[in-house]
């Protein structure tokens, strides 16, 4: 039916039961004392003051009405939409990334790998760089640290594999970039 079995048995309920109306807080504003706070916000005194001004004024003369936050939901109730000025986390969507070719030598993703060595400590970085297109690693090399490239061929794939001159290597360009083409022409990739 495209619904869950919970959503079909809660429409079938005949008695659907009523909303019960929220009682007013003991401490909330008599509609006298609400009134004489909207007069005061609307004062020409407080013209263009925001509310936590107001506050603070109120109290430099020794009276108390409401708290800020209270000025705010009177203000909203009588102008439709009155809202504080503090800035809100506002975050971006996520997109995640992705990498697209439509034909070879388009996209050259690579990528530094962290591998545990024989011994407690040590550890080996594996550097491989991939061709999209055709789906193969193009070439790879091992090191004791992150440094210059020097890449051992994988014996497949064939000269229309080599990433362009000045791929770079290293995230965010700490390293520079590097000039590959010399390099995989010296190790026949």
């Amino acid at each position: 039916m495209g619904i869950s079995r919970d959503s079909f048995y809660r429409h079938i309920d005949a008695d659907p039961k009523p909303i019960a109306k929220r009682p007013t807080p003991p401490l909330a504003l008599s509609q006298s004392e609400r009134q004489a706070v909207i007069d005061e916000l609307h004062n020409e005194r407080f013209q263009d003051t925001a509310p936590l001004e107001i506050y603070t004024s109120f109290l430099d003369e020794g009276r108390y009405l409401c708290s800020t936050r209270t000025m705010y939901r009177i203000l909203s109730a009588e102008h439709n939409g009155v809202k504080e000025r503090r800035r809100h986390v506002q975050r971006p969507r996520y997109s995640k990334s992705e990498l697209w070719a439509t034909a070879p030598n388009q996209v050259w993703p690579w990528e530094i790998t962290k591998l545990k060595g024989p011994a407690k400590w040590t550890y080996f970085y594996l550097y491989v760089i991939l061709n999209i297109f055709k789906r193969l690693v193009v070439g790879w090399m091992t090191d004791h640290q992150i440094s210059g490239f020097r890449l051992e061929s994988q014996g497949r794939g064939d000269q229309n594999d080599v990433p362009p001159a000045g791929v770079n290597l290293f995230p965010q360009g700490k390293h520079g970039v590097l000039p590959l083409v010399p390099i995989f022409t010296n190790q026949g990739i």
